[in-house]
């Protein structure tokens, strides 16, 4: 037990740590201009396109206006559970009660200096309880705890994923994690391993199964440190035996810990069965090659670098550096102490470069974003040795040998950035100058220590200096970092969000049916006037209107309504199988990208309003709802279906899908009207012009009420630019560009004119181009008709769903509802089995005569983890009762 007075230090420390990481963050956001002080953000990238929205989606969900279980924000519906355990579980989020929407950039920018804060604090605990025993009560040693502390806090890791604001939740939950492995190597109580790891894959399962791996890691580096350090020559006899004893409690204690993290865990992975993500790529772990060169980790380790495939940076101060390197040459460790270091210094840059541990690390699946999303590891690793020497050796001995070793890095790392290039020169140079410069001051005060009376004033004089000098350090060092992540969406987000909450609001009580909505712009797009320039050409400014590819759609979750795209990490594979089938292509397993309208599409799963800021073929816009302060107004779709239907099923089968989406929605179309209707009909085109970076492609406008289409579909991304008719521009083979695109008329012309042009090599097939035109009158016509079996009683609600129909026999009810594990049907109070549509919407057959269908979504698993928690605390009480048992 620590005595009154160790409390206290650890407490002040802890605080100490806190309070200078959150006021130095806060200080910098004041200097640098950031929200509230200015327009500046840490809210970019994915915080950005995602996070934003989700976290107004939550407060949605403490307003009781949108339901955790099951939402229609998510894509055409879905299951919640994954994306509440892996983006906001957060106990920080808790405070989202106290902030309007209107300010969720200052939101994001509390909470990260909150965690970052606590990460300090519990970096600083791990220290002073890992390390007791050297941890005298000094002020030299305290002052190096806390420095040490905020160096892990404001790290590389800590700033470049500000904008990936859930996985912090990992960070600060790690030295807990380490420090019960400590415990449980030593023969402490499980209860630290036990309990920190339920938390963290409660707070983030992303990032808490990173740490539980590492924490496996860990326990061999802890185990083979414990039988260095022990002293005891007869327990060499029995190393298999306490290793067996050793690796049964870890064990024990990592499944009781992640058994209490059931009731969210469990109900998570049964949510992703059904996502892409939900599977493991294991095949790879068969790749063992490297990523990158293994010596950019050295150039790598300077200010502003960041972490690219095949270079990590783990660069955590000058300070940590050099108490890493010491370990190599302090008379404090031997032979055997050294070597152990040196292998786990192996087994770090073998987790960033070599493929097998990288997969491991990355929870066995490919990435392709944010490289290196575990590099806290490393830093860990990096500042506990640093933690270790500076802690365990007689600094008064050190003297010059922390200088040539400082100055052997960094003349490794010029040498490797000369090779590599990949790193400012000048902020190289600088860390060099730094490492050298803060190894120069500790030889002087080791040298100085012990003297009295001019000797000891210059000892204390060189300290002030090496503190303001590590201090500056750290400061400029998160300054790079902010400035390499950061946007100017401070002021900008406030004014989209205030118009879009008061237009969606406006159109709700416009209309208050059931409907879905969807959206040709974003926040990170705009409209651009027509006009013309000196020569004529069409450029960009050229344009009445362009759509911009883009990742924000998520802003149903932000505004509470219900659409047809979604970008989540936990997206249903049927929903995104559906929508490539029908027109609007996915993207990395987890986006859909829905950025103009594919009328036949959306007519079809219940689409009525457009949310645009430029009129929409087709459709009328809707004058009672005046346009916003973004521009955007709202279009009405006089095609679109009920979101649920009787119609006549087994009169028709849909055939599959056969690469071409608009054959595809005919078929749909017959299945549900019981007979063949085509209402997209091919467009007869020439290929005018043909060459390896270039095609153009000509069509007549025929006579009638039509809108056309074009699918050029492409066998890799080549980042080609579309011209559209000029009307529009478009990216197009390339990320996040569409596939389907609408070709509206152009009044000057009376062809349509499509212009495909790259850089690179065009890499198509020639004849697989698909032009189309969509009968309007035709689909006006079906949906008058399928209007018409519209049910007497349709309540639709996130989770539920309720309808009475009269019906004869054979027919069946159509829902744009898709199929999710987890619903429960019932037709007049009996459980059924409802059929699917095209394997992806549901459709329920019924009786003759009046019909009462009942749906109901249930989380899966949701009672299975509960007694996972259960099992897991019983666990933990157990082996605490035999704990005291034995004692």
């Amino acid at each position: 037990m620590m005595e009154k007075e160790q409390r206290k230090q650890l407490v002040i420390q802890m605080l100490t740590a806190g309070i200078i990481t959150f006021c130095l963050l806060w200080l910098l956001f004041y200097i640098k201009k950031y929200v509230p002080f200015g327009v500046h953000s840490l809210a970019s990238k994915d915080a950005d396109f995602q996070y934003l929205d989700f976290l107004a989606y939550l407060k949605d969900v403490f307003d009781g206006k949108n339901n955790i279980d099951y939402s229609f924000s998510k894509s055409i519906g879905g299951a919640c559970i994954g994306v509440f355990s892996y983006y906001l579980s957060s106990p920080f989020n808790l405070l989202l009660l106290l902030f309007d929407k209107s300010q969720l950039v200052l939101f994001v920018h509390v909470i990260i200096t909150l965690k970052l804060a606590c990460a300090a604090a519990t970096f600083a605990f791990y220290l002073n309880r890992r390390f007791e025993e050297w941890n005298d009560g000094s002020v030299k040693k305290q002052a190096l705890i806390i420095f040490l502390a905020v160096s892990y806090a404001v790290s590389q890791y800590g700033i470049a994923q500000a904008c990936n604001i859930m996985w912090l939740d990992g960070f600060y939950m790690l030295p807990l994690i380490m420090l019960g492995v400590y415990r449980v190597v030593n023969g402490g109580r499980p209860v630290m391993l036990s309990v920190s790891v339920a938390l963290a894959v409660l707070f983030n399962w992303y990032m808490g199964g990173i740490n539980c791996v590492f924490a496996c890691f860990w326990f061999l580096f802890e185990f083979a440190y414990s039988r260095l350090y022990s002293g005891d020559t007869k327990a060499e006899k029995t190393v298999i035996k306490d290793f067996a004893g050793k690796l049964g409690r870890f064990i024990y204690s990592m499944l009781a810990g992640v058994l209490i993290s059931g009731v969210l865990f469990l109900p998570t992975i049964g949510a992703m069965r059904y996502s892409v993500r939900g599977s493991l790529d294991l095949g790879s772990l068969l790749d063992m090659s490297f990523i990158g060169d293994v010596s950019s980790v050295i150039d790598g380790y300077s200010l502003g670098a960041q972490s690219q495939k095949g270079s990590v940076s783990l660069y955590c101060g000058c300070l940590a550096l050099i108490g890493f390197i010491g370990i190599f040459i302090g008379k404090k460790h031997n032979v055997k102490q050294k070597i152990l270091a040196f292998v786990t210094l192996v087994v770090m840059l073998l987790m960033f470069y070599w493929n097998p541990l990288c997969m491991a690390f990355s929870l066995f699946k490919e990435v392709g974003s944010y490289w290196y999303r575990y590099s806290h590891v490393g830093i860990f690793c990096i500042l506990f040795f640093a933690a270790e020497f500076f802690l365990s050796e007689d600094l008064n001995a050190v003297k010059w040998r922390v200088i040539i070793a400082s100055a052997i890095f960094s003349a490794a790392m010029l040498g490797v950035n000369y090779l590599h290039g990949v790193q400012d020169n000048k902020l190289v140079w600088l860390t060099d100058a730094l490492i050298v410069g803060v190894a120069v001051l500790i030889a002087l005060i080791s040298r100085l220590s012990k003297n009295v009376g001019a000797g000891r004033v210059f000892g204390i004089i060189f300290t002030v200096i090496l503190c303001a000098v590590l201090t500056v350090e750290t400061g400029y060092s998160v300054m790079l970092q902010m400035d390499n992540i950061h946007i100017d969406n401070g002021e900008s987000f406030v004014e989209y969000e205030t118009a879009m909450e008061g237009l969606i609001n406006d159109l709700k009580e416009y209309d208050s049916d059931t409907y879905r909505i969807s959206q040709t712009r974003s926040r990170a797009t705009r409209s651009l006037e027509k006009k013309k320039n000196n020569n004529g050409k069409d450029t960009d400014d050229n344009f009445k209107y362009k759509n911009n590819v883009r990742a924000n759609y998520d802003e149903s979750f932000g505004y509470g309504y219900w659409a047809i795209g979604s970008y989540v990490s936990t997206a249903d594979s049927t929903v995104l199988n559906f929508l490539v089938d029908t027109g609007y292509r996915s993207e990395g397993d987890n986006l859909s990208v829905v950025n103009m309208p594919v009328l036949g599409t959306d007519s079809l799963l219940g689409v009525r309003y457009i949310v645009s800021d430029y009129a929409l073929e087709g459709m009328d816009k809707v004058e009672d709802i005046a346009d916003n302060a973004n521009g955007a107004g709202v279009y009405e779709n006089p095609y679109s279906l009920p979101m649920a239907f009787v119609y006549d099923s087994g009169k028709y089968t849909a055939a599959k899908y056969n690469g071409n989406p608009f054959e595809y929605q005919n078929e749909l179309y017959s299945e549900l009207l019981g007979r063949k209707v085509e209402i997209y009909k091919p467009l007869k085109y020439e290929t005018v012009v043909s060459k390896a970076k270039k095609r153009v492609y000509k069509m007549e406008i025929p006579e009638g009420n039509y809108i056309a289409y074009g699918n050029i579909p492409w066998n890799s991304l080549f980042n080609a630019k579309l011209n559209v008719n000029g009307i529009y521009r478009t990216g197009y083979a390339r990320w996040l560009s569409p596939s389907v695109f609408n070709i509206p008329v152009n009044e000057d012309r009376d062809y349509y004119k499509v212009v495909l042009h790259s850089k690179q090599k065009l890499d198509l097939d020639d004849g697989a181009e698909q032009f189309y035109v969509l009968d309007l009158d035709l689909l006006k016509s079906i949906a008058e008709e399928l209007e018409k079996n519209t049910p007497d009683v349709m309540d639709i609600e996130n989770g539920s769903a309720e309808f009475v129909v009269n019906a004869k026999e054979g027919q069946s009810l159509f829902t744009s509802i898709p199929y999710c594990d987890g619903w429960t049907v019932k037709v007049n109070g009996q459980k059924v089995q409802p059929d699917k549509v095209v394997d992806s919407l549901y459709s329920i057959s019924l009786v003759e005569g009046e019909n009462v269908v009942e749906m109901k979504f249930h989380v899966k698993y949701a009672g299975a983890g509960i007694a996972c928690s259960i099992i897991g605390i019983a666990m933990l009480v157990f082996a605490e009762f035999y704990r005291k048992r034995r004692k």
